[in-house]
């Protein structure tokens, strides 16, 4: 399919659009001083929004999910074009290596996590030695060096020790201590007063980013019983995570926020209006019962506790129906109408394999069972 470009009437195909978005992230102009993506101005979090607008500033989320994004288009590429584009899979796999190498390079600190933003003042910032004095390990991109398989082995075991100092009554929060008691230049508005301490994602838990990413990177780490416990603190319902009294928000509602300021500490913010719900449906269909489409099929990455022996999901992937029912045994396995299935696939990020069903064992309703 062709279609046009926004400074150009020019009809290029949808393939080239990807390609020039990926590209972008290639070009020298755009990879910093330590080998990262520059941020500019801002990456997920963007209440950090002053950190590269001087074009020197590096974000270590951005080169993360850009690492997952170029293994999973040399992916598209090989499977859909065959030798086609040969040599730019190649390239975009050896950038990937390369980023890889940068961020395990420059950012892992001494105290096992992961630095996450390089400003334009030539300063870490979410770091074991802020601008300010103090150590702060921000939890989303530990999440991501997880979930795109830049952190490994010890790594991995670090990074999540870490994480778990984030912890605290109405969840996990997105980064701490709070930035506000000393100004820090190259920033943005959080560290200029703007947004107080404990104040939606300054030191507070954010949803999204605090237990959605989370979740994420406790799947790809096959930690269950931490998993369950992310996604408890997500979900507004449960009583003992979130008593009515302290959210005064409704107990079917998702919070984009658990403030953590005098008077109002726990109390829900933003409800419905956030990421946080689709982030949450990914969270327990994809990243807990590990149902992953793929292409040409669909593969089962489950993350589940003993506790989730018997369980039952529906699922619809177009027109067809898959009823899944989890089994704990053990061992890792997938029954397709009553026959096993013997096709593995292989995440790109972590590069574990799982069983694998492709489209043509599927019928329009299906009854698979998932061992465990």
């Amino acid at each position: 399919e062709q279609t046009d470009w926004l400074d150009s009437d020019e009809k290029s195909s949808v393939m080239e659009h990807i390609l020039g978005a990926v590209d972008y992230y290639l070009d020298a102009a755009n990879i910093g001083v330590h080998g990262l993506c520059k941020i500019y101005e801002g990456d997920w979090l963007d209440a950090v929004n002053r950190a590269g607008v001087q074009g020197r500033g590096e974000s270590v989320m951005i080169t993360c999910q850009i690492i997952m994004s170029l293994r999973e288009v040399s992916c598209i590429l090989k499977r859909y074009f065959g030798n086609e584009y040969a040599e730019t899979s190649m390239r975009y796999e050896v950038a990937a290596e390369m980023f890889k190498k940068a961020v395990n390079s420059h950012a892992l600190n001494k105290k096992g996590y992961y630095n996450s933003v390089y400003t334009d003042g030539g300063e870490w910032i979410f770091s074991d030695s802020d601008p300010d004095g103090e150590a702060r390990i921000y939890g989303p991109v530990n999440s991501y060096t997880i979930v795109s398989g830049v952190a490994e082995g010890d790594t991995v075991s670090a990074v999540l020790g870490n994480l778990q100092r984030l912890r605290c009554e109405a969840g996990y929060r997105l980064f701490y201590p709070a930035l506000g008691k000393k100004e820090i230049s190259f920033i943005g508005r959080m560290a200029t007063g703007d947004q107080g301490a404990g104040l939606w994602e300054n030191g507070a838990v954010y949803n999204h980013g605090s237990h959605g990413f989370y979740a994420r990177a406790l799947a790809a780490a096959g930690q269950a019983e931490t998993l369950k416990d992310v996604i408890e603190y997500m979900l507004p319902y449960n009583e003992e995570f979130h008593p009515v009294e302290k959210t005064m928000s409704p107990p079917y509602a998702i919070v984009n926020c658990y403030q953590d300021v005098p008077v109002f500490r726990h109390r829900g913010g933003m409800t419905f209006l956030t990421g946080t719900i689709a982030m949450a449906v990914r969270a327990v269909y994809n990243w807990m019962f590990g149902i992953t489409p793929e292409f040409g099929g669909i593969s089962f990455r489950p993350c589940l506790t003993k506790e989730n022996d018997g369980a039952y999901v529906c699922y619809r992937l177009g027109e067809r129906e898959l009823r899944i029912t989890y089994r704990q045994t053990g061992s890792l396995a997938v029954m397709v109408n009553g026959k096993k299935t013997a096709e593995q696939q292989m995440c790109p990020a972590t590069e574990k394999t799982y069983p694998f069903v492709t489209f043509a064992q599927l019928q329009k309703r299906n009854d698979i069972i998932v061992e465990y």
